[in-house]
């Protein structure tokens, strides 16, 4: 019983059979000759293609045999395809599988069968290529094997046929979805089109050619053919699509304008794609073509009307003025509804859109709306005529409000009303100011008879007083029957008169006079200051003025002393630096080339500071008023004197020469004079102070100029006369000032060096009298990103005089105890010593001690191997604190080293007391010991000096041999200069320790 899989293959291979449409066909010569050619090479009378179906076996190709079909329970064949193998049988008559068959039993019929299977690629056995004799007989192998061959030829034969017939359905498919989408293309309008690029030919349908503006097909159609129509603004756009689609993914979609042949100007739309080969050339692009003319004259109009409706929307929704469209009908209960508000009805009524859509304006009636008003309106509606009418509504909160409104019906083109519109405007505060200008009336009187200040009535024609208050009757002293016979000017100076009769011929052109303020007469002769407003009226019947009047006589003596003390100096009562800068600047403003030239003169006492903080503040006051006086005595008139603050003067001198040589002689002959009024001692508290005072000149006239400018000049002479010795003066230098400049730039440059990281650390190491290595200087050095190396002479005062100094020095001794504490982990460097600079300024600060302490815990240095080298010029002040700070630091083992020994301010006494621990000879000594006996003698002394205190001395600068043989002779024993070695970045200095290999000092 054959098996379900049997059956499956079975049913595959009927079905195979039937796709292929080869049975009971007519007789085709490739079958028929393969079989002719089995006959012959097997060398027997019946050769056969046999074809199995679920019932017959039929012959496809047939020599020596009549039948087409035969059945198939009768055919050997059969057996054949079951065991999909060659099937020989010698005798069938023999067999028992065959010798029953009615083949096998009939006259002249098969004793022998050779079959060989034909098996297609997919598995199935369609028949056999067999040859039949009739009677017993055998077949050689090489008989069999071209049997097998020959059956290969036909089952090429039977899949060339299904290739055929694939083909064939294909092109069927093909031929019937193109007329579905010409059929499709030309219902929807759709013209298409699909051009060859190699020959730049297009094949198109009508349609396409009527995208165009053709009735018949156009005779040749290329890509210049389509770019030639499309409308000229567009063309590069659409070639610009064309060739990135046909560069990129070959996707095409682009939207242009054509003209038609009839000049007119048409939109289209088109779509397309690119085909490419193998090597990835276009070689074809297809696509559909749509007139969308209609859809953009759709969307203009559209927008056009858009637009217009936003205006409108626009326009209404910002009115002031309310705006209320309802229906037009029902006009009886419940009344028309409400299909639009603007923002301003939102607004006033506190309803939102929403809550009043579908309404009617009922929603806005209270109890005070009134009933004949809303007859009145409803009658002129039932007529549909507009209708104006002032209405109470209310708000959704209940508050009352007033509505002045118009409503008028609108209709629609054929003459029927569909709406009502409403425009209303609020008048509450107009309703509001009537009720209170009857008010106002009774309550007139009152306020005038009871007002605290002075206020009269005056006929604007003859200036009489035709009422008065009690208040004004009590501010000027007169009765008020005194008063009513007298006019406006008798309370006025004679002197202002001329001015009073202006200014009321001016204020008589308007209702309400600006206020102003006059001097006023009381009845005893005192003068008042009032300022007063007037306001126009009608007194029975007479073209009058209402007029209020404040004495605010305190006001301006108080306001006057507020101003004084603005722009005055509390002190000395000199103009301050505010009105000085007011002063000089209206000055310079009318300053022309060509005029005469001013000069401002900056003076600033030289020893105020010091006799302020001894004889105190109240002694220094006396000094500045003295001095104050003493060069105003010194001024001419034209001179402008202020004190800028402290002990800073200036003076202002203007039109003092027609040149410069001539102001210059004019401002130094001022300035000589004031040295010399100065010199002479001041009495304060019975005791005679003496000061002196450096000036700075500048300028101006000649170009312009500001007050600043002019300010940074004189005050840059000023510091250049101290500079120079003091108690002098100095005029403005330009070179000093691009000096300055420069300064102020390099202080800006200074202060980012840290954030950038342009600073670091040189090392130079410090020798004994063997060579050995006792330690290190740490010097500081600047690599600026655009100046390159900045020298230390030039960036230290600038650190100096900014107080940058501060955030350096404390940076690099933090730098500096680091590598101590890295050196201590390096045979070659353990031990080692590094000196350290400290300015003055870093030294005196408060937290210095502890900022020392702090970096020491901080990196973990050892404290003795740290030594900090002090300047002479650090002593000149608060010697006491300076040694409490050194011996603060001395108790946690930290050394001291006074650098540049013999420079500065140093004397026994200040040596004797300080806890030292070594003197630096300064390298200015060491350069010319040899040569300049003074400095020689300078050397002998420190070594001596070094040595009868108990101090180790160690000379900088050594760079000669001979250098070292005198210091030596004379007994300094510790060098430092470039004869050992210049300064180092760390890393070199630890390899230079390294490769000296020497016996450190401990």
């Amino acid at each position: 019983m054959p098996t379900s899989t049997a059956k499956l293959n079975e049913v595959n291979r009927l079905e195979e059979l039937h796709t292929l449409q080869l049975l009971d066909t007519v007789a085709e010569p490739d079958f028929d000759n393969l079989a002719l050619l089995a006959s012959e090479i097997c060398d027997t009378p019946v050769a056969l293609i046999s074809l199995v179906d679920q019932d017959r076996v039929w012959f496809k190709s047939r020599v020596g045999f009549a039948d087409a079909y035969a059945r198939r329970t009768q055919s050997i064949c059969s057996r054949a395809i079951a065991d999909v193998e060659p099937l020989v049988v010698e005798d069938a008559g023999a067999d028992p599988r065959f010798q029953n068959l009615e083949v096998v039993l009939a006259p002249q019929g098969v004793r022998f069968y050779a079959g060989v299977p034909l098996v297609l690629a997919s598995g199935a056995a369609l028949g056999c290529l067999c040859v039949i004799d009739h009677t017993p007989r055998t077949l050689s192998s090489k008989q069999l094997n071209s049997l097998k061959r020959l059956a290969g030829q036909v089952v090429a034969l039977i899949e060339a046929r299904r290739a055929q017939l694939r083909l064939l359905a294909q092109e069927k498919n093909r031929l019937e979805t193109e007329q579905r989408l010409n059929f499709a293309l030309d219902a929807a309008d759709i013209g298409d089109w699909d051009m060859d690029l190699r020959t730049n030919v297009a094949r198109r349908s009508l349609l396409h050619d009527q995208c165009f503006g053709y009735t018949e097909p156009v005779p040749v159609w290329g890509y210049d053919t389509y770019l030639a129509h499309i409308f000229e603004a567009d063309r590069t756009r659409v070639d610009d699509c064309y060739q990135r689609a046909m560069a990129g993914d070959g996707a095409y979609d682009v939207e242009f304008r054509v003209v038609w042949p009839d000049q007119t100007l048409h939109w289209l739309w088109s779509k397309g794609r690119f085909y490419f080969d193998d090597h990835g050339k276009p070689y074809r692009v297809a696509g559909i073509l749509i007139d969308i003319t209609e859809r953009k004259q759709v969307e203009a109009a559209l927008q056009a009307g858009n637009t217009r409706l936003q205006l409108l929307e626009t326009c209404v929704s910002r009115l002031n003025d309310i705006v209320l469209i309802t229906e037009a009908e029902p006009l009886e209960q419940p009344g028309p509804r409400i299909v639009f508000v603007n923002d301003a009805f939102v607004r006033r009524t506190g309803y939102s859109r929403e809550e009043v859509m579908g309404k009617t304006p009922r929603i806005l009636q209270g109890e005070k709306t009134q009933r004949k008003e809303l007859d009145r309106i409803f009658a002129a509606l039932k007529r549909w005529e507009p209708v104006r009418s002032e209405l109470i509504n209310y708000t959704k909160t209940g508050e009352e409000f007033w509505l002045e409104m118009d409503i008028v019906p609108v209709a629609d083109a054929t003459g029927w009303y569909t709406h009502w519109v409403a425009v209303e405007r609020d008048i509450t505060q107009r309703k509001l100011a009537e009720v209170a200008l009857n008010e106002s009336e009774i309550r007139h009187r009152s306020m005038f008879e009871n007002n605290p200040h002075p206020m009269w009535v005056y006929d604007c024609e003859t200036l009489v007083f035709l009422s008065v208050n009690d208040a004004a009757v009590s501010q000027y002293g007169y009765t008020r029957e005194e008063l009513q016979h007298m006019s406006l000017p008798d309370i006025h100076p004679v002197e202002d008169h001329a001015t009073l009769h202006t200014h009321l011929a001016i204020d008589l052109r308007s209702r309400v006079a600006a206020a102003q303020v006059w001097t006023n007469l009381r009845k005893d002769g005192t003068r008042i200051k009032v300022e007063v407003s007037a306001h126009a009226m009608d007194y029975q019947g007479r073209s009058a003025r209402l007029v209020l009047a404040h004495d605010i006589t305190e006001r301006m003596q108080s306001q006057a002393k507020v101003h004084h003390l603005a722009f005055h100096d509390l002190l000395t009562g000199l103009p301050n630096r505010r009105q000085f800068l007011n002063h000089a600047n209206q000055v310079l403003c009318k300053t022309e080339p060509g005029s005469d030239v001013s000069a401002c003169i900056l003076l600033d006492l030289d020893n105020f500071k010091r006799i302020n903080d001894h004889w105190g503040h109240r002694c220094g006051d006396e000094l500045l008023k003295q001095v104050a006086l003493r060069i105003q005595q010194c001024l001419p008139p034209s001179g402008f004197f202020a004190r800028l603050g402290g002990d800073e003067f200036i003076v202002f001198l203007t039109d003092i020469g027609a040149d410069r040589a001539a102001a210059s002689l004019a401002a130094q002959g001022l300035c000589s004079k004031i040295l010399v009024a100065l010199a002479r001692g001041f009495l304060i508290d019975n005791r005679e102070h003496f000061t002196s005072a450096s000036l700075g000149i500048a300028l101006c006239g000649d170009a312009q100029i500001t007050v600043d400018e002019l300010l940074s000049r004189a005050d840059s002479a000023m510091y250049s006369a101290k500079a120079d010795g003091r108690n002098g003066f100095r005029f403005f230098d330009g070179l000093l000032q691009a000096q300055l400049v420069a300064q102020a730039e390099l202080e800006s440059d200074l202060r980012q060096c840290l954030q950038n990281n342009e600073l670091h650390l040189v090392y130079q190491p410090q020798v004994d009298r063997n060579g050995n290595i006792l330690g290190s200087e740490a010097l500081l050095r600047w690599t600026h990103p655009t100046r390159g190396l900045v020298s230390p002479a030039n960036f230290i005062p600038a650190a100096e005089s900014s107080g940058f100094i501060l955030q350096i020095g404390q940076w690099v001794l933090h730098t500096a105890c680091l590598a101590l504490t890295d050196w201590q982990s390096s045979a070659a460097t353990v031990g080692l010593a590094v000196a350290v600079n400290v300015s003055a300024k870093q030294f005196h600060h408060p937290d210095f001690v502890s900022q020392v302490l702090s970096e020491l815990d901080l990196t973990g240095a050892n404290p003795a191997l740290l030594k900090l080298e002090l300047t002479e010029s650090l002593l000149a002040q608060d010697l006491d604190g300076i040694v409490q700070k050194m011996n603060a630091l001395k108790d946690r083992g930290v050394r001291f080293s006074l650098d540049d020994f013999g420079t500065g301010y140093s004397s026994l006494a200040y040596l004797k007391r300080l806890p030292l621990d070594q003197l630096k000879i300064d390298q200015g000594f060491v350069r010319d010991v040899l040569v300049d006996n003074s400095d020689a003698a300078i050397v002998r002394t420190v070594i001596v000096l070094g040595d009868k205190l108990g101090l180790n001395v160690i000379a900088e600068g050594v760079e000669t041999q001979e250098q070292r043989q005198f210091l030596e002779s004379n007994g300094c024993f510790a060098y430092q200069g470039y004869l050992f070695s210049r300064p180092l970045k760390k890393n070199d200095f630890e390899a230079f320790c390294a490769a000296q290999r020497c016996v450190r000092k401990p």
